[in-house]
This record gives structure tokens, C-alpha cells and sequence, in this order.
């Protein structure tokens, strides 16, 4: 969504407030608040190599996963999440939503039988978190006194 942002030699931005380089119409922290989570592309390693990082054998079709994936938005696994775990008293309702659909969609991805342990549902929620974490953050830069600096954790039921 935002392509590419200036990095320094340990890939991290060299601007704290990064969202900046979004259009004008896109910094509004209302339209920010509903993205429910950012994943940092500088963290990724860059593919260089088309035969070293592309694979060239069969593979899944894409037409095929992309159906699967669709008639799973009709399955519910935010109830499965909210069995699990309980979240810190400083969420609000968008931060609330927000991890809740990140982790359920990881969910769906990874145990579409419903059969999860305590593992993985803390290893869901971390990165869900995670990645509501630094949208977080990020209201925080563009406006202090509406987004307090506040921490998101969640506890094992």
C-alpha cells in the first residue's frame, strides 16, 4: 500500500513517522485507525535471485486457494479466539476488532479444522498484536493527546 520508504543500513526507516509519504487524504488518523494491522516489508528479505527465491515446479493453482480462502470469510473463528484469551483493559473497540479479525484470519489459514492448542493461539495472537501494535504507534505519532501511547497484551484464559 505505501511501496517504498527510505531505509537506513539495519532496513529500519529512516523516518519514525513513515505513514507520511501516504497522499494527504490517506494521513487522516480516521482513515488510519480502521487498518487493522501493518506488516513491516523492510523485514522481509529482498528477492534477488529469480532461481534461488521463485519456485518453477507445480504448485497449488492460485484460482483454486483464492475460492478456498473466500468460502472461509463465512466461517466465524473470532468466538474460537475469544474462548482463548482475554485482552488488556486498554483496548478499545477498533483495537478489540482489529486484533480479533487478524487473528481469526490467521487462524483460517493455519488450522481450518479448528483444532488449536495454547501455542498456536499464542503465536496468532503475538503477531496479531504485533501488528496492531504499530498502528497504534503510529496514531500516536500523528496525533498525541487523541492516541495515548498505550501497550496491547492479552492473557491465556
Amino acid at each position: 500500500m505505501i511501496g517504498k520508504i527510505l531505509v537506513n543500513s539495519d532496513s529500519m526507516p529512516l523516518e519514525q513517522k513513515f505513514l507520511n509519504i501516504l497522499p494527504k487524504s490517506m494521513q487522516d488518523t480516521t482513515f488510519l485507525m480502521r487498518i487493522n494491522g501493518l506488516i513491516l516489508g523492510w523485514v522481509f528479505k529482498e528477492i534477488k535471485k529469480r532461481d534461488e527465491n521463485l519456485y518453477d515446479g507445480y504448485g497449488l493453482v492460485g484460482d483454486y486457494y483464492c475460492e478456498y480462502f473466500h468460502a472461509l470469510r463465512k466461517e466465524n473463528f473470532q468466538t474460537l479466539i475469544e474462548e482463548h484469551i482475554q485482552l488488556s483493559s486498554n483496548f478499545n473497540i477498533k483495537d478489540q476488532k482489529s486484533v480479533s479479525r487478524l487473528a481469526s484470519g490467521l487462524l483460517k489459514i493455519l488450522r481450518s479444522d479448528r483444532q488449536v492448542n495454547d501455542a498456536l493461539i499464542i503465536m496468532v495472537m503475538d503477531l496479531a498484536i504485533e501488528m496492531r501494535q504499530y498502528v497504534v504507534e503510529k496514531l500516536h505519532l500523528f496525533d498525541l493527546n487523541e492516541f495515548p501511547k498505550k501497550t496491547l497484551n492479552y492473557e491465556l484464559i
